[in-house]
C-alpha cells in the first residue's frame, strides 16, 4: 500500500534552493494548470464532436446499406418526362451553338470584306500615285522636246530670234 506523503517533513529535508524551486512552482503552476485545464477540455470536446460526427456517419452508412433498391435510381422517376427535358436542353444547346457559328461566320465575312476594302484602297492609291507619275514623266518629257521655253527665249532683237515670230500660248504644251 501506498502511504501517505507528508509534505512538511519532505520540506524539511530539502535545501534552501529546493525549497525556493517548490515555492515557485506552486505559484506559477496554477496558472499552468488552468492553461492546460482550459486547452484539456476544449480537446475534449473537438473530441466528442469527432465521435459523435463519426457515429452519424456509421450510422448513415448503415442505413443506406439497408435499403436494397440501387441508390441511383430514383422513385417516382418519369422516364419520358426526362427525355423530353433531355431533347429540349439538347435542342437549345444546338440552337446556341449555330448562333454562334453564324456570329463566327459573319464576323469572318466582315473581316474579309474589310481586308479587301483596305486592299482596294491601296491599289487605287497607288494607280493614281502611278499614274501621277507618269503624268509627270510626259511633262518633263514635252518640256525637253518642245526646247528652252519664253523665259529661256533670246531676246527679241537678238540674231538668233530674227525673222522668228513670238510664241504664241496656242503653240505651247499644256499640262
Amino acid at each position: 500500500p501506498i502511504q501517505p506523503i507528508n509534505i512538511e517533513e519532505l520540506e524539511s529535508q530539502l535545501r534552501p534552493v529546493e525549497r525556493y524551486v517548490m515555492r515557485w512552482l506552486e505559484e506559477v503552476e496554477p496558472v499552468v494548470d488552468a492553461q492546460f485545464t482550459a486547452a484539456a477540455v476544449q480537446f475534449q470536446e473537438q473530441e466528442w464532436e469527432m465521435e459523435q460526427l463519426q457515429r452519424q456517419k456509421n450510422e448513415h452508412e448503415a442505413a443506406n446499406e439497408d435499403e436494397e433498391d440501387d441508390p441511383l435510381v430514383l422513385e417516382g422517376w418519369d422516364q419520358d418526362i426526362a427525355d423530353d427535358v433531355y431533347r429540349r436542353q439538347v435542342a437549345v444547346a444546338t440552337k446556341r451553338e449555330a448562333e454562334e457559328q453564324a456570329n463566327q461566320r459573319a464576323e469572318e465575312l466582315r473581316l474579309k470584306q474589310a481586308a479587301e476594302a483596305e486592299a482596294e484602297a491601296i491599289r487605287l492609291a497607288l494607280q493614281v500615285a502611278e499614274e501621277r507619275r507618269q503624268a509627270e514623266e510626259e511633262r518633263r518629257r514635252a518640256e525637253l522636246t518642245a526646247g528652252p521655253s519664253r523665259t529661256h527665249a533670246a531676246p527679241a532683237g537678238s540674231k538668233r530670234n530674227r525673222g522668228a515670230r513670238p510664241a504664241q500660248d496656242s503653240d505651247q504644251l499644256k499640262i
